[in-house]
This record gives C-alpha cells, structure tokens and sequence, in this order.
C-alpha cells in the first residue's frame, strides 16, 4: 500500500499491475479505496478515461486524425493494462483507431 501513497509524478511513466483482494466481506475496502484515489491522481479513474475516449472520437468526427490518434493512442495502452486487451472498452478505443488508420482522412 506504500506505493500507492507515491506522488503521481513518481510513477506516472512507470507499468505497474496492483491486486487487491478484499474478498471477504468483513474487510472494510481501504485497499479499493485507496487504489481508486491513486488512479484518479493519475488520470486514470473512469471519469477521465471516458473523457478522453470522447476527445478522441470528437477529432475523428472533425476528421483530424492526428490529433485523434495522439489522444486515443496512449488511452488504449491504458487501457490495456488496466482493464487487459480483451476488455471492451480496450476493443471500442483498438477498433476506432483502426477506423482511423484504414480511413486514410
């Protein structure tokens, strides 16, 4: 949990994968909280994630692919590690920048 309590600045380039396990019923969920918090610190909540997932279809939309690409890019490789490549939300940002590369705007 001491990582957790690291300024974002001191693991914001860094690949990490936490497990919490709060199983039982009768834990009180500080863990969860705590990680919570520490990805909200980073950007990282779901809040943001969605924000930037639209930020990114919105240049899509206005066919300003570069600036959809530097957006939606480094959300997916978040999303890979947070959620895993198979997760739905990696997919949905995996198949709008593959939209992105065969429209060729």
């Amino acid at each position: 949990m001491d990582y957790l309590k690291r300024t974002p600045t001191e693991i914001k380039e860094r690949r990490f994968a936490i497990i919490v396990d709060e199983a039982r019923s009768s834990q009180s969920g500080d863990a969860a909280t705590a990680l919570r918090d520490a990805l909200r610190d980073l950007g990282l909540d779901q809040t943001v994630l969605d924000l930037r997932r639209d930020i990114g279809s919105l240049f899509a939309a206005e066919g300003q692919v570069e600036d959809a690409e530097a957006v939606l890019q480094p959300l997916h490789e978040d999303l890979a590690v947070l959620y895993g490549l198979q997760h739905h939300r990696t997919w949905e940002v995996r198949d709008l920048l593959a939209r992105l590369r065969l429209s060729g705007s």
